[in-house]
């Protein structure tokens, strides 16, 4: 509808706020105990929004969805795990989110339908010793383009701030992950300068698709 939904610090804490016009009022929608560490609009409808409280100094987190006409909440996960903040699906019903859920230590992709109420997270894509990151749903809600953290002392940095993470496409439906990045033959075999075009393009004519490896390209945040 036009308005907007700011995130407002008071002292320790921040709340979100509703602000309808420039210079308009600001109209409080949260009143969380512990506050508000993210919160996302339900896409192309201005009913609800869904936010993620932490909990236990940051050791956990709970997400939930509220109503803007009574700020009626319904909890979207119950707080004993610590999940990331919520990324609507264009069909404003689902939301992917990372989550440690699986065993509290590695950060997995899930997806969670708001619209089947007590509905349980489902487990998307997941690995040992991997912590995922969720960046962009496809047009079409089939896709979801995910991040996979490098390990320690491999993970960059920059200008840009934070650490890069390998760029990935998952299936929503399979959790089938490909990665986008560059085949290592069309590169002239990896390291160093990229070999003339001409021997790009023979290497690809050569090697057959199966046998081609595909290098995940890196960075800090990605959108289809």
């Amino acid at each position: 509808d036009g308005s907007m939904l700011i995130a407002t610090r008071f002292g320790e804490l921040q709340q979100l706020h509703r602000l309808q016009a420039p210079l308009a009022m600001r109209e409080q929608q949260t009143w969380a105990h512990s506050g508000v560490a993210a919160g996302a609009a339900r896409p192309y409808a201005s009913d609800a929004f869904a936010y993620l409280e932490p909990l236990r100094g940051g050791a956990a987190s709970q997400m939930l969805l509220q109503r803007l006409s009574d700020h009626q909440l319904t909890p979207l996960t119950d707080g004993s795990h610590l999940d990331g903040a919520p990324l609507w699906a264009h069909d404003g019903k689902r939301i992917a989110f990372a989550s440690n859920r699986r065993n509290g230590a590695d950060v997995d992709v899930y997806v969670l339908d708001t619209a089947d109420p007590g509905a349980t997270p489902r487990l998307v894509v997941g690995g040992e010793g991997h912590h995922w990151r969720v960046y962009d749903w496809s047009i079409d809600d089939q896709r979801l383009l995910l991040g996979r953290e490098l390990p320690a002392g491999n993970a960059g940095g920059g200008a840009g701030g934070g650490a890069d993470s390998e760029i990935y496409i998952a299936q929503v439906d399979s959790g089938e992950v490909s990665p986008v990045g560059f085949s290592a033959a069309a590169d002239g075999g990896g390291g160093g300068e990229r070999a003339p075009a001409g021997q790009r393009a023979a290497a690809r004519q050569r090697a057959p698709k199966s046998s081609v490896a595909v290098a995940a390209i890196r960075g800090r945040d990605a959108l289809f």
